[in-house]
C-alpha cells in the first residue's frame, strides 16, 4: 500500500463489487515540489498476482479514456490519450501462489477502446502467465476491442464456462501462445467477429468441450475475415456448435485432437467458407468421424483431409483448390464415405479411398455430387460395394480420369455423367479410359451416360471385370471405343461378361465394345425372360460413321472355338442399318476365333438377330403381364443327360434372383450361389449343346468360379432356397420396392413373419430403426413422410386385407 500511495499508483482490487476499475497511465506528471492533496491516482499497477473476482455487474476495463482507477471517484486523475498499455496476470509475486481472476455473472472484462466517430483507438495487452487462470463464467464477458491482444502464455490458463462470453471485435485479437491452454466448455461462447482473430500458435492448445459454442463473424459475406487459426493443437471433444461466415484455419504445423471421436462442422452453405486448410496441411481424423456440412472448404497445394479406420460424411459442400496437387479426402480402412451433394473441382483425387468395407451398402456412396477439373476425381482401392448415384464428371482436361477402380467387389453407377475426358497423347487411347477398372466383380451402370471421351470404359491386361448396362444407360460418341476390357476369359474363371439390358450403344468412332473373351450377354429376350416384343427390354445398337462396329472382340481358346453364334434377339439395330446382317463386303462387327493366337479377318461367330425390334425402344418394361418369371422359348437341345426344362428353368430363376437384387439396388452377392447348378455342368456337356446353352453356362460359370465342372465356389452367402417364379422374393425375406427410394417405399411381408425394418436417410448420417413389424401392425412415430407397409399374401390387390396403409391412419 505504501510503495502504491508513494508511485500515486492503484493496484486492482481483490473483490470488484459493482464498481468499475479502469487500468490506464495518465499523461500529468507527479508534482513532488507541491504535492497535491489529496494524494490522485497518475498510473495503475500492471499487474494482477491477487485472486480477484468481478460480481455483481462489476467492469475491469484495460486503457480506457477517463477517470483511471477506480471511475467514480472525481479526483483521479484522467487516461484520455490514445495509448497501449500492458497489464500481467501472473502467481503472487511474494508468496508464489497461483492467481486465479474470476468474472462472474453480469461482469465484464473490456480491454481497450475504439471509436472511431471521436477518433479513440486506445490499445491493450492483457498476459495470463504461469500459474495464473482467468474464468469467465454465465453471463460473464471478457471483450477484446480493435488492435488489442488477450494473450495466454507458457503455463496460462483461460476457461470459459457455460454460457460465458469470450469475445474479439473489429481487429482484436485472442492468442494462445507455446504453453498456454484456453477451454472454452459445454455452453461457453468464445465469439470473434469483425476482422478478429482466435489464433492458436504453434504449441498452445484449444481445448473445444461437447457443446462448445464457436461464433465467426464478419457479416454476410462469403468470405468472412474472422478466423480461428490452429497452428498448434486444437483438442475437439465432442460435437461442437458453430455458427457463422468466418472460418477455421488450419496450418501445417497444427495437431487435431479428437477425444471425443468426432469433428463436426456444418456452415452456412455451398461457397461460404468455413474451412482453409494452408498448403501441404493434412487435417488428420484418425480413426474418428469427420462430418463437414453446408459451405466451402479451400485447400492449399498438397493439402488434404485423412481419415483412417473412421467415418466420413460430407454433405453440400464446395470443396475448392487449384493445381491438382490437393486431395479432398484421403480414407484408409474407413467404415462409411458418405459424399452427397457435393462439388469438388481442382483436385489430384477429390476422393482417395483404400480398403473400404463398411457393413451397410449405403455407407460406400457417393451422391448428386459434381466433379470437374480434378487429375482422378475417384480413386478406390480394395473395398466392397460403392455406390455413385446422380454425379457429374467433367473431365476439362487431357489425360484425367473421372474414376479409377480397382479390387473393388461392386461399383453401381446410376443417373450419372461421365463426359469430356480425352487421353493425354492420341496413341495412348489403347491403354486408358475415362473410367479405368481393374479387378472388379461388378461395374453396373443404370441410367446415365458414358459419352463423348476418347475411351469410355478400360480394363487394362491381366485385370478382369464384369460390366453391366442397364435402365437406358448410354455409352455413345466416344472418339475410339465405348468399352475396351483387354482380356475376358470364356475358360471358367468369373469375369468377362458384358451385360446389356435396356441399354445404348451408339456412334463410337472404332467401336462399341472390344476386347478378347468377352461374353456377350445382350439378347434382350433373355434379359427380359420373355419372347414377347411388347415387353422386351431391347437394346439399341447404331454404328459410328466411317467403318465403325458395334463390337471389335477376339476369341481363342479350346471353349470359344465352339461357339458358332451369340445370342442376340429383339434389340433394335439402329436407324441406318436396320437389317444389320453383313452383306455387300460390309462388317458390323468383328467377332473373329482361332486357337493359334491373334485375330483378325472376317468375323467368324455370327450375332443370332433372329427378331428384332423394329423402332427405337425409349422404356424398359418391367416385363409381361402374366409375371417378370416366364421365361422365353430358347432351346436347350442337345445338352448331355439332362432335361432343357431344367437348365433353362435353373438359369432363369437364379437370373431373375439377381435381377431382384439389382433392381432394388440390394446386394447381388447373395444370389451367386444359385448358379451352382448350371455353371457345373463339365466342358464336355458344353461342347455339345446348343449355343443358346452354351450361353446360358457361360454366363453362370461367372458368377459361380468354376474349373471343369469341379471345385465349385460360391462368392456370396448361402442361398435362401432357388427363386421360384412365382414368388417375389427369395423365400422368408420382406420385399422394399423401390429401394432406395426418394419420396415414398412400400414394404410388404408375409402373414404372421416378423422382421426389423431400417429406414436409411442417405444424406444425414442417422438411421431410423424400427421395431418388429407382424400383420397390420404399423410403426407408430415413423419419421419418414410417406413409408407405405403391405403384407404379402399372395399379391395383394389394393382392396385386400394387406393393401398399402400410411402410418398413423389405421
Amino acid at each position: 500500500m505504501l510503495l502504491s500511495v508513494a508511485s500515486n499508483g492503484a493496484v486492482t482490487p481483490a473483490t470488484l463489487d459493482n464498481r468499475t476499475f479502469n487500468h490506464g497511465d495518465s499523461p500529468e506528471v507527479y508534482d513532488y515540489a507541491n504535492p497535491p492533496m489529496p494524494f490522485p491516482v497518475y498510473r495503475t499497477e500492471p499487474i494482477i498476482d491477487e485472486d480477484t473476482d468481478i460480481i455483481n455487474g462489476g467492469q475491469l476495463w484495460v486503457n480506457r479514456a477517463g477517470r483511471i482507477g477506480f471511475t467514480d471517484i472525481a479526483a483521479n486523475l484522467n487516461n484520455d490519450e490514445v495509448s497501449d498499455f500492458e497489464v500481467f496476470i501472473r502467481s503472487s509475486f511474494c508468496e508464489g501462489d497461483p492467481t486465479t481472476l474470476t468474472i462472474a455473472p453480469t461482469a465484464r472484462m473490456e480491454l481497450g477502446q475504439w471509436d472511431a466517430a471521436a477518433g479513440i483507438t486506445n490499445t491493450a495487452q492483457v498476459y495470463v502467465q504461469a500459474d495464473a487462470t482467468v474464468s469467465i463464467q454465465a453471463q460473464g464477458e471478457l471483450y477484446i476491442n480493435k488492435d488489442s491482444r488477450f494473450i495466454v502464455q507458457e503455463g496460462g490458463y483461460t476457461e470459459v464456462l457455460s454460457d460465458g462470453l469470450l469475445s474479439a471485435g473489429f481487429g482484436g485479437q485472442v492468442r494462445i501462445e507455446k504453453g498456454g491452454e484456453a477451454r472454452i466448455g459445454s455452453g461457453g461462447i468464445l465469439r470473434v467477429s469483425q476482422d478478429s482473430k482466435c489464433v492458436v500458435e504453434d504449441g498452445g492448445k484449444l481445448v473445444l468441450e461437447p457443446g462448445a459454442i464457436v461464433q465467426l463473424w464478419d457479416g454476410d459475406a462469403p468470405f468472412g475475415r474472422a478466423v480461428l487459426e490452429v497452428q498448434g493443437e486444437l483438442e475437439v471433444q465432442g460435437s461442437i456448435d458453430f455458427s457463422g461466415n468466418g472460418f477455421f484455419d488450419f496450418f501445417q504445423s497444427h495437431i487435431l485432437s479428437l477425444t471425443g471421436g468426432i469433428f463436426r462442422i456444418e456452415g452456412r452453405g455451398i461457397g461460404k467458407r468455413f474451412l482453409r486448410l494452408r498448403n501441404n496441411t493434412t487435417l488428420d481424423i484418425g480413426d474418428n468421424t469427420v462430418e463437414l456440412l453446408e459451405g466451402l472448404a479451400e485447400y492449399g497445394n498438397y493439402a488434404k483431409i485423412s481419415v483412417g479406420q473412421g467415418e466420413a460424411f460430407i454433405s453440400n459442400m464446395e470443396l475448392k483448390t487449384g493445381g491438382q496437387t490437393a486431395v479432398g479426402l484421403l480414407a484408409d480402412g474407413a467404415t462409411k464415405i458418405r459424399f452427397v451433394y457435393n462439388e469438388a473441382y481442382g483436385f489430384a483425387n477429390a476422393v482417395e479411398a483404400y480398403n473400404t468395407y463398411p457393413a451397410n451398402a449405403l455407407d460406400f456412396l457417393f451422391f448428386q455430387s459434381g466433379f470437374s477439373d480434378n487429375r482422378n476425381s475417384i480413386w478406390l482401392s480394395n473395398g466392397s460395394n460403392a455406390r455413385v448415384w446422380d454425379c457429374h464428371f467433367n473431365g476439362t482436361g487431357t489425360g484425367v480420369n473421372a474414376m479409377l477402380l480397382d479390387e473393388l467387389q461392386s461399383v453401381r453407377v446410376d443417373a450419372s455423367v461421365i463426359e469430356s475426358y480425352n487421353v493425354p497423347t492420341e496413341p495412348e487411347y489403347m491403354t486408358w479410359g475415362a473410367v479405368h477398372v481393374s479387378n472388379v466383380g461388378e461395374y453396373i451402370m443404370s441410367g446415365g451416360e458414358l459419352s463423348n471421351n476418347d475411351v469410355g470404359l478400360y480394363c487394362p491386361p491381366g485385370k478382369y471385370v464384369n460390366v453391366t448396362l442397364r435402365g437406358q444407360a448410354e455409352v455413345a460418341d466416344n472418339d475410339f471405343y465405348g468399352l475396351h476390357i483387354v482380356e475376358g476369359n470364356r475358360e471358367g474363371s468369373n469375369y468377362g461378361l458384358v451385360t446389356m439390358d435396356c441399354a445404348r450403344l451408339l456412334n463410337n468412332g472404332l467401336a462399341g465394345i472390344k476386347g478378347q473373351n468377352l461374353i456377350l450377354n445382350i439378347d434382350a429376350f433373355i434379359n427380359s425372360q420373355t419372347d414377347n416384343l411388347a415387353f422386351a427390354r431391347s437394346n439399341h445398337f447404331q454404328r459410328g460413321p466411317n467403318d465403325a462396329l458395334w463390337f471389335d472382340i477376339c476369341y481363342d481358346g479350346t471353349l470359344a472355338e465352339t461357339i458358332n453364334a451369340i445370342p442376340a434377339e429383339g434389340n433394335y439395330w439402329g436407324t441406318d442399318h436396320a437389317n444389320p446382317e453383313p452383306g455387300g463386303g460390309l462388317y458390323y462387327y468383328a467377332l473373329d476365333k482361332t486357337n493359334f493366337g491373334g485375330c483378325g479377318g472376317f468375323p467368324e461367330i455370327s450375332l443370332a438377330f433372329g427378331t428384332k425390334a423394329s423402332g427405337v425402344p425409349t422404356s424398359c418394361p418391367s416385363g409381361p403381364p402374366t409375371g417378370p418369371h416366364v421365361p422365353p422359348s430358347k432351346d436347350c437341345s442337345g445338352l448331355m443327360a439332362t432335361p432343357t426344362e431344367q437348365l433353362g428353368g435353373s438359369f432363369f430363376d437364379a437370373f431373375f434372383a439377381y435381377q431382384d437384387r439389382l433392381e432394388q439396388e440390394e446386394l447381388t452377392e447373395t444370389t451367386y450361389s444359385l448358379f451352382a447348378a448350371v455353371a457345373q455342368k463339365s466342358n464336355t456337356e458344353r461342347g455339345t449343346a446348343s449355343d443358346q446353352c452354351k450361353h446360358y453356362i457361360d454366363v453362370a460359370r461367372v458368377f459361380v468360379p468354376h474349373t471343369g465342372g469341379q471345385n465349385l465356389q460360391s462368392a456370396g452367402g448361402s442361398p435362401q432356397g432357388i427363386q421360384q417364379r412365382q414368388g417375389l422374393s427369395l423365400s422368408g425375406q420382406p420385399s422394399a420396392f423401390p429401394n432406395p427410394a426418394q419420396d415414398e417405399v412400400a414394404v410388404e411381408w408375409s402373414p404372421g413373419t416378423q422382421f426389423s425394418l431400417r429406414a436409411i436417410n442417405a444424406v444425414r448420417p442417422a438411421a431410423v430403426r424400427h421395431p418388429p413389424l407382424a400383420g397390420r401392425q404399423l410403426c407408430r412415430g415413423l419419421v419418414l413422410p410417406a413409408l407405405h407397409y403391405r403384407r404379402r399374401a399372395a399379391r395383394p390387390s389394393a382392396q385386400s386385407d394387406g393393401a398399402a396403409v400410411r402410418p398413423g391412419v389405421a
